[in-house]
């Protein structure tokens, strides 16, 4: 059902049924406990919209044709994605629906596009007057998250352990040696590679880069969603374990210093998202989470490692991979091209009887922990999820995990948890995808799945889910499946333009998006530089425009087209081709223009 059909049957039932049986309809159970209470304090809330304020289908559809997305958004989106360049999640909340809450007097916290819905302060009196209205659609509680990713951390020189084989590896990695030696890091780094040109979003409690093996990051972008600034290291008023975690995470994926403390992906750039707080009760709201989320793909990240995980408010029938808030929007991110990898938690198989959001997401790569044997650990998540899917995807490392203290700029420490093992993955993911640029989150999540080890019996199960990963043998190996349409080309690949049709006074131009291969014999062309056409034909297959013709590196690439011709001048209506072409090879898309 299209969402102006939707907004017809609201307003009937609206015209037809008493307000409160409308309201109470739209009210989920934990906010009518709130309505059932003495209390008048706000409580934070979802209300969530009907449509986006458009009169027709029609309209919603150029509505869609003009957002605007960065160019490295778009580059990721027309080389990952599964579905079209922009859709409507794409699009801003309407404006006037905001107004018209802020009109009862509750505060709004957070807008999210990927759920069309505000996040809000509210009293009982508010959440009523707020369901009476006609273009809201759902009203629930913003869910606590309680962080359930418990990390063990100890002083660096109360610990040993063995650091693996006796032939040294072309670095020096020193206690960091069998984190990575277990998920097959080390050849890849012998290859020079180190997750160089992707880019990297971590969501977290906070990040001191003043240690030395974290000063050498390429940090693009960072964002403290808790106090709504650019500032994710400590500051005054927080806790003196704020950025503990975070800084963690981030080393184990991405630290360097030689010697002492070497990440997967160490040259990858990073955009630092402050998510979490770490109050006496260590918890966060899902709404800070989807916000950062919603900012990754803004800034074009192709990896989201987190390390979070919700449960609380939730029964384990919403783990279904469609219900939880978290779950919903990761789903979303990785549709859009963004590779989602989280903690599948730390509570073992009891209390809680398995996973907790957002790792039961389908598309979401969930992460259990092995200990440096690669036997499970006892407090790594367990799956099925409540609809009987296999989880955890994978595992790593999440016991005695070398990292940097977020205390002093020298120290290094030991740490555990599922919230280890998971930025050991997303480096090596980003180490996989600067090999492979055009692999969808799901192609990396299968890869990973089929060239782990199959811990367990019978392999996948619900302990290891695949297995431990092998960083090596899956950038080496390729994508699953024959016929895979993510699998290299031959020569190029051409994508259908976006947005098709084309109006030019709506959208202003068309997105074409093209992949170049590496060559197939590296010895004759090392450098890889091909050169290429790109052309504008019409239906009698005269020259329209040349869009693009010169050398390219293999890679991702997009070229606009306003619909003119080479002199300039705006070409007419109709059915118009656009063709790539490398030497003898040519490839060829249709496009419809239309004027108006």
């Amino acid at each position: 059902m299209r969402i102006t059909s939707l907004v017809f049957v609201l307003l009937l039932v609206v015209s037809v049924l008493p307000a409160t049986a409308l309201s109470d309809g739209k009210r989920s159970p934990t906010v009518n406990e709130v309505l059932t209470g003495a209390s008048a304090t706000p409580v934070k809330i979802w209300v969530y919209f009907a449509d986006h304020g458009e009169s027709s289908a029609k309209e919603l559809d150029e509505m869609i044709a003009q957002v605007t997305l960065s160019d490295r958004a778009r580059e990721r989106r027309l080389m990952r994605s599964s579905g079209p360049l922009t859709d409507i999640h794409d699009l801003s909340v309407h404006a006037s629906y905001l107004e018209a809450l802020r009109e009862t007097g509750c505060r709004i916290n957070h807008t999210s596009k990927y759920l069309n819905a505000a996040s809000v302060f509210a009293t009982p009196g508010q959440i009523r007057a707020l369901a009476a209205m006609p273009f809201v659609r759902r009203i629930d509680r913003v869910q606590t998250a309680r962080r359930a990713l418990p990390h063990e951390i100890a002083d660096a020189d109360s610990r040993g352990r063995e650091t693996g084989p006796s032939m040294a590896p072309a670095l020096d990695y020193g206690d960091s040696y069998q984190q990575l030696d277990l998920i097959n890091v080390i050849p890849l780094h012998d290859a020079n590679v180190h997750g160089e040109g992707v880019l990297v979003a971590i969501l977290d409690t906070g990040f001191n880069r003043s240690h030395e093996a974290l000063i050498h990051l390429d940090v693009v972008a960072e964002w403290d969603f808790i106090n709504h600034d650019s500032v994710t290291k400590n500051e005054p008023g927080d806790p003196l374990n704020q950025h503990d975690h975070g800084t963690v995470t981030l080393s184990a994926l991405a630290g360097y210093k030689e010697g002492s403390l070497v990440g997967p992906a160490w040259a990858a750039s990073f955009a630092l998202a402050k998510t979490e707080r770490m109050d006496t009760e260590i918890q966060q709201e899902e709404d800070d989470y989807v916000r950062a989320l919603e900012w990754a793909d803004s800034l074009g990240a192709v990896i989201v490692s987190s390390s979070l995980g919700y449960y609380d408010w939730y029964t384990y029938a919403d783990m279904d991979g469609n219900t939880a808030v978290t779950t919903v929007a990761s789903d979303i991110a990785a549709a859009k091209g963004i590779a989602v990898i989280t903690a599948a938690g730390n509570l073992g198989p009891l209390p809680w009887p398995g996973i907790i959001a957002p790792s039961d997401g389908d598309s979401v790569i969930a992460v259990g922990a092995v200990d440096p044997y690669g036997v499970i650990a006892s407090f790594s998540s367990r799956g099925p999820t409540a609809d009987g899917r296999i989880k955890p995807d994978v595992c790593a490392q999440g016991t005695l995990v070398r990292a940097a203290s977020a205390y002093d700029s020298l120290s290094y420490v030991w740490s555990s948890g599922t919230s280890l093992a998971t930025p050991l993955v997303a480096g090596a993911a980003a180490q996989c995808l600067q090999m492979h640029p055009y692999w969808s989150p799901v192609t990396l999540r299968d890869s990973l799945r089929a060239h782990a080890d199959g811990s367990g019996s019978p392999s996948p199960n619900n302990d290891y889910g695949w297995g431990i990963i092998d960083a090596y043998q899956t950038a080496l190996g390729g994508a699953t499946g024959m016929n895979d349409p993510s699998r290299p080309p031959a020569v190029a690949t051409l994508y259908q333009s976006s947005p098709n049709p084309f109006v030019p006074s709506v959208s202003g131009r068309t997105a074409i998006g093209y992949v170049i291969a590496p060559p197939a014999d590296a010895s004759s062309n090392p450098a890889g530089v091909t050169d290429l056409r790109i052309a504008i034909y019409d239906v009698s297959g005269r020259l329209v425009r040349v869009l693009f013709e010169g050398p390219r590196l293999p890679g991702a690439y997009s070229v606009d087209w306003e619909g003119l011709n080479h002199r300039g001048v705006a070409v007419s209506s109709g059915v118009y081709y656009y063709t790539l072409s490398v030497g003898s090879f040519s490839v060829s898309q249709k496009l419809v223009l239309i004027r108006r």
